[in-house]
């Protein structure tokens, strides 16, 4: 199964087909599809406010908005080939 998604670029997710009974699964494949095209929006909606985002070694980021705002800029950076 493919899914296009457009925003900051597109990009296709590919992955296996399932019976269609697995919500988590579901769950999962979008959020990775938020996370990759930097939809904020999806990703409050289904973040809750006590996440954690652990940047092994480095740093520990906390809470849903913080955590939103340091994957978009992540992504943001990467693709602008920001070190």
């Amino acid at each position: 199964m493919a899914d296009s998604v457009t925003g900051k670029k597109d990009f296709v997710i590919t992955c296996a087909e399932d019976c269609g009974n697995a919500p988590k699964k579901e769950l999962l494949k979008k959020l990775h599809i938020a996370m990759a095209g930097m939809d904020a929006q999806f990703m409050n909606e289904n973040f809750t406010d006590g996440i954690q985002l652990n940047y092994v070694g480095e740093r520990i980021v906390q809470g849903k908005e913080q955590v939103i705002e340091s994957l978009c800029q992540g992504l943001t950076d990467s693709l602008l080939g920001v070190a």
